[in-house]
């Protein structure tokens, strides 16, 4: 599979250099690249999953984050391939906090082993905690099924909060009013994530069948003002078919197919 088809599946959409990188979006493709062609494309996969499936959705997907994490695949095999726990481990991480730390530090360390070393000593940290007694394998079925329940229970948890976001944006008409308010009240300082929850909770906040079947990001792209209704109205029908639908789809409907062209030309 060419890398823009893993992206495409996976939920990454992406964009040239000179874009502007917003979650699940990325300009790293030579990185990515020649991960593809050292490691094989299910390596790629993981190491993708790991940003778009784990509480690290919004973190940087670039190339310091990409060769650190793919650095510890390839050292820790049997980390990597943990399954399910994985990921959960990923979850108590912030990866974008590291990144910035390792930002901060590049004039002693490059950041690809700023990054990596910081992951290491949590991760290292989070599988040396081993229980009493280990668990019975789960099968694949059962861990998809626990990661399809997880992604759920993180799509309700940010409907709540975009009801609540709402709530307060209908009372508080003011811009600067609003954001300080929601920083000190929630703790929230990404303005567009915030936007973003209040227009999902306003279309899908009380539609279940919708919200309960696909995950964030497709809600986002779904509920985003930029989606005309013919594309929303196609999607929703394809979800209520029981088919499989993730936001980079959308987000390639809604592109006119000349600035399509020129995306996937550039990239």
């Amino acid at each position: 599979m060419r890398l823009s088809g893993i992206c495409a599946d996976i939920g990454v959409e992406i964009l040239p250099t000179t874009a502007t990188i917003r979650a699940g979006q990325t300009s790293a493709v030579s990185t990515l690249q020649n991960i593809l062609e050292d490691r094989g494309e299910g390596h790629v996969i993981q190491l993708l999953r790991t940003f778009t499936e784990t509480e690290n959705h919004r973190a940087r997907i670039d190339t310091f984050a990409l060769y650190a994490i793919s650095d510890i695949i390839v050292a820790y095999p049997a980390w990597a391939d943990s399954g399910l726990r994985w990921l959960e481990v990923f979850d108590c991480i912030d990866i974008a906090a590291i990144q910035r730390q390792a930002k901060a530090n590049r004039a002693v360390v490059p950041q690809r082993w700023g990054v990596g070393t910081l992951r290491y000593i949590e991760l290292s940290a989070a599988f040396a905690q081993k229980p009493d007694v280990a668990p019975p394998r789960k099968t694949a079925r059962q861990e998809r099924e626990e990661l399809a329940a997880k992604k759920a229970s993180i799509v309700e948890r940010r409907i709540d909060l975009g009801r609540q976001l709402a709530e307060l944006r209908d009372v508080t008409p003011d811009n600067r009013a609003f954001g300080a308010i929601v920083r000190q009240r929630f703790d929230l300082h990404d303005a567009n994530g915030v936007g973003a929850m209040i227009r999902v909770a306003r279309a899908y906040g009380d539609r279940s069948e919708i919200y309960r079947t696909v995950g964030w990001r497709t809600l986002v792209a779904l509920a985003s003002d930029g989606t005309p209704d013919s594309v929303r109205r196609n999607v929703e029908a394809r979800i209520f078919a029981g088919k499989r639908v993730n936001g980079a789809e959308i987000i390639r409907a809604r592109t006119p197919i000349g600035v399509r062209t020129a995306r996937t030309a550039s990239a």
